[in-house]
């Protein structure tokens, strides 16, 4: 990848203390091997020999002053988390269009021969002409002071919808996309109707969709040098033992909700279409 900026490949065991080897500033592309295999609940067919991968994407370094503190912050710890948990981990941070894309393809290619996949997003996202998009850095969101156009946007921008079809076309046992987008920094864009935040999606079978708020709403981005308020309260519950899924998000759910219920309460919310129930982490103890 020649002339993409500071990037580097290395493989990292298992919580190997990834913010310290990346500041929030560095564009990296990281691949950490899982130190465990995880248990997985009863699902259909069950395809167990197949590894749990993970494509873990943080866009911060945004043009014209949308630059986001947290999300490079917030894929190291999510990336490094889920390797613990014997994820096999994609970790990259503020890519282009055509870099999102490229990894998006190819992670899926790879979900032909998974168990499971997992897709985590922290970024940017928009709700454009009722189609839901994922931001990279290279896609402005003003130009000269004065919001790109929609259609724009809608060009050059990562489709949401695609992502969804692409896990839903997966013969992997199960899908989980979560989204922490929308966030609270956002420039207004000319030519959007309806509602500021995502419209809200309809996941495919065997599939789970998590936003980091309610559908027309925005997110948190989160204090500066931590990390966002959604994948704080996510990384408090995700290697909760012998919890589903359902039950692990609507933690996480109800964690925000209390965090922010005095202002303006945010409301993280899923659609799901799992078959069977899945486990992220290991059985409690007895």
């Amino acid at each position: 990848m020649a002339g993409q900026g500071r990037r580097s490949a290395l493989g990292v065991a298992a919580g190997a203390g990834l913010a310290g080897l990346f500041g929030p500033g560095a564009r990296c592309a990281l691949r950490i091997m899982p130190a465990a295999i995880a248990s997985v609940g009863a699902l259909p067919a069950a395809r167990a020999a197949g590894p749990r991968i993970a494509l873990v994407i943080g866009n911060s370094l945004y043009p014209g002053g949308n630059r986001l503190e947290n999300p490079g912050r917030d894929a190291q710890a999510i990336g490094s988390t889920l390797a613990s948990m014997g994820f096999e981990v994609e970790l990259r941070q503020d890519l282009t269009a055509a870099e999102m894309q490229a990894r998006i393809e190819a992670f899926y290619r790879r979900g032909r021969d998974a168990e499971g996949t997992l897709f985590f997003f922290a970024g940017h996202g928009k709700q454009v002409r009722g189609v839901n998009v994922l931001l990279p850095i290279d896609v402005p969101l003003t130009r000269r002071g004065e919001p790109v156009p929609a259609g724009e946007l809608l060009e050059r921008a990562v489709a949401l919808d695609d992502v969804i079809a692409r896990a839903g076309s997966a013969p992997a046992n199960w899908n989980l996309i979560v989204v922490d987008a929308c966030r609270d920094k956002t420039a207004p864009t000319r030519g959007i109707g309806g509602l500021p935040g995502f419209r809200p999606v309809a996941a495919p079978r065997g599939t789970l969709v998590a936003f980091s708020t309610a559908p027309g709403a925005r997110a948190r981005d989160g204090v500066p040098g931590s990390n966002g308020l959604y994948t704080r309260h996510l990384l408090q519950h995700l290697k909760t033992p012998g919890i589903a899924v359902e039950e692990m998000f609507k933690r996480v759910r109800a964690g925000v909700f209390a965090e922010t219920a005095a202002e303006q309460p945010q409301v993280p919310w899923e659609s799901t279409s799992l078959i069977g129930e899945l486990r992220l982490a290991g059985a409690a103890s007895p």
